[in-house]
């Protein structure tokens, strides 16, 4: 429990760096985020960090995954190598800097990044954990471009493992 609970801090601090360049306690309105009279208006990059193959199908195919259920297994179908330069991409191309300019252009002012625990390499375990490798550098390119829009950002640790049965 210590474990997932020192990621969630770490990637909160983390996130707090990709804030709107305005004051915490302010959005554009002068409302009050914290008091909760600002509405947070965002959208989700769902299938950015954690490809769903039922939302991305056809990205999922060309990466290679057809017929995988998760990134782990597309990871350990492929082998590292391979599935590591499919993710990279697929975070190329799947959101791109005018996909943030369109969601500022439309009024939102929030994003929503779904990740899994994964992202932080440091603590998978490579003999036993599939996971695309590269990814944290394409988050912080994602975050920046938001950032410099104004656009708040919302990471949520939102994937979590189905570990092989070992016998």
């Amino acid at each position: 429990m210590l474990l997932p609970n020192a990621l969630v801090l770490g990637l909160a601090t983390l996130a707090s760096a990709w804030l709107p360049k305005d004051n915490l306690y302010k959005l554009r309105s002068n409302e009050s985020l914290l008091l909760g009279s600002a509405k947070i208006r965002g959208v989700n990059l769902g299938s950015l960090f954690i490809v769903e193959p039922w939302m991305a199908n056809d990205a999922w195919i060309a990466m290679g995954c057809g017929g995988q259920r998760s990134e782990f297994d597309c990871i350990r179908a492929l082998g590292q190598a391979r599935g590591n330069e499919a993710f990279k991409s697929h975070w190329n191309s799947w959101v791109t800097q005018d996909d943030i300019r369109e969601i500022a252009s439309l009024g939102l002012n929030t994003i929503r990044i779904p990740v899994g625990y994964w992202m932080r390499e440091d603590i998978v375990n490579r003999d036993t954990e599939w996971f695309p490798e590269g990814a944290f550098p394409f988050l912080e390119r994602v975050c920046n471009w938001a950032a410099e829009l104004d656009l708040y950002v919302i990471i949520d640790l939102h994937g979590k493992c189905n570990p092989l049965k070992l016998e």
